[in-house]
């Protein structure tokens, strides 16, 4: 950008001036010191050639533990899938993942085909170990996000009932690729959490360069009950990279439950230009408070200010520079990887290659210690 006159220098300043301000203020209510931090202890790349019984092995959005086996969903529309997977590792060390069976979700049901399956998260129903997936639908062909219930085989079971304002046709307005996008089973047992990626339109912008009020929501469904029960807000963080082309996004890819109400929340945004560089992925812990159920309101804009804990476990970048690759990639969901010898809990996230459809990416998967504070 080039100003030949003192008009343009001053506007040139200004605009400058004025973004560095927005974007050096804080993003986030002050921060408690979270209950957990996570270290790194390795990197993993799935192969980008990797196939299974003629499926190409990617898109790879959501991943859970099940009786030392690993299910991992691919968000591919023509042919939802979950492969089930097992992880080999020593002395801290990731050796391999095994790619062991293929299960299609039955897409032709009768139910269903009306239903246009974006897979992007599931869970495992802790009683009969059928699988629960998110899909986002396709809003703008007005398809309906959906939670579907599959068998162990990939059979249709049922479906679970979404709040209005989640339609296609709603009046709140969701966004297309900006909807159900996370799963996770609740610590009790008896239910289960899904959130969207993206604020509903009547919900607030999505997240910019400066802090926006950009609210999520969180949906509480029982088992016993294919209707949502509660729901509560969460506020996403700005953008923090300034993109080298007019493109960015910031969105929740992951959940995971802690205790009764706390929730670790995977962050995912990007900013078109920047390389390997391009993803920034933070992991937060947030306490849910149960001051005001949202799941009756069509909008959130004029919610009342809350207290919000919403605290920094950690930022990717930050170890970015131990990983072989030197990459944070699309990564967009994570779980409880295998016990280690001293006690500790693992975490598991896996990255989103997108097929390789838009840049070259990584099938990446990376392990983290889970240390308690």
């Amino acid at each position: 950008m080039l100003f030949n006159n003192s008009k343009g220098k001053l506007a040139y300043i200004l605009f400058f001036t004025t973004l560095f301000l927005l974007t050096s203020c804080a993003s986030l209510p002050p921060s408690k010191t979270p209950s957990l931090k996570l270290q790194l202890l390795d990197e993993y790349i799935i192969p980008a050639d990797s196939q299974l019984e003629n499926t190409a092995i990617g898109g790879l959005s959501g991943i859970q533990q099940n009786n030392n086996a690993y299910y991992l969903i691919s968000d591919d529309p023509q042919t939802p899938r979950i492969y089930e997977a097992h992880l080999f590792t020593s002395a801290k060390q990731i050796d391999s993942l095994s790619f062991n069976e293929v299960i299609l979700l039955d897409k032709n049901n009768p139910l269903l085909r009306k239903v246009f399956l974006d897979t992007e998260d599931l869970i495992i129903h802790p009683t009969n170990k059928e699988y629960i997936i998110v899909s986002e639908g396709n809003i703008d062909n007005k398809k309906d996000p959906s939670i579907i219930q599959f068998n162990e085989k990939g059979k249709f079971v049922r479906k679970y009932e979404i709040p209005s304002h989640f339609t296609a046709n709603s009046s709140s307005r969701p966004r297309n690729n900006g909807v159900f996008e996370a799963i996770t089973v609740s610590t009790d047992q008896k239910g289960f959490w899904v959130a969207n990626e993206l604020p509903l339109k009547a919900d607030g912008p999505k997240p910019k360069l400066y802090q926006t009020k950009s609210l999520v929501r969180f949906t509480y469904y029982d088992f016993e009950n294919t209707k949502p029960q509660q729901q509560f807000s969460y506020p996403l963080g700005r953008i923090k990279k300034i993109p080298n082309v007019p493109f960015s996004l910031n969105g929740l890819t992951s959940i995971m439950a802690l205790a009764k109400n706390r929730v670790l929340v995977l962050e995912r945004a990007f900013s078109a230009g920047k390389g390997k560089k391009s993803h920034r992925v933070v992991i937060y812990e947030y306490v849910l408070h149960h001051n005001t159920n949202t799941l009756e309101k069509e909008s959130l804009r004029k919610l009342r200010k809350q207290h919000v804990e919403k605290n920094l476990v950690l930022d990717l970048d930050d170890i970015r520079d131990q990983l072989p690759s030197k990459s944070i990639d699309n990564l967009e969901g994570f779980c409880y990887g295998p016990t280690l010898e001293n006690g500790n809990k693992t975490l598991l996230l896996i990255a989103d290659n997108n097929f390789n459809s838009f840049m070259p990416q990584l099938n990446q998967l990376l392990w983290f210690e889970i240390i308690k504070k």
